[in-house]
């Protein structure tokens, strides 16, 4: 088995074990609403967490807004938006 990162980043989810000859799913292209979204929490990020810690987590998040996929709804980049902009994520 190949440990190996989420699609797009390692911030987008939790590493996954498959097997080698396992496909990926192709992501999801991110809408124009979805971008928006990210872009305003990297904006609170830096107004909740001043210094070099908000400017880490902005820069993290517009990079992933600009590459233009949507990572894993579970993985960490979709759980840090949620917690910045106070919405509930659901629960498996």
């Amino acid at each position: 088995m190949v440990l190996e990162p989420p699609v797009g980043r390692w911030t987008s989810g939790p590493i996954r074990a498959r097997r080698p000859w396992t496909p990926r799913p192709s992501p999801s292209p991110l809408n124009t609403d979805d971008v928006l979204r990210i872009r305003r929490a990297a904006g609170v990020a830096l107004d909740r967490y001043p210094g070099a810690v908000g400017q880490l987590i902005a820069s993290e998040l517009l990079d992933y807004a600009d590459q233009g996929f949507r990572g894993d709804p579970e993985g960490l980049s979709e759980r840090l938006i949620a917690d910045l902009l106070g919405v509930a994520t659901p629960r498996t």
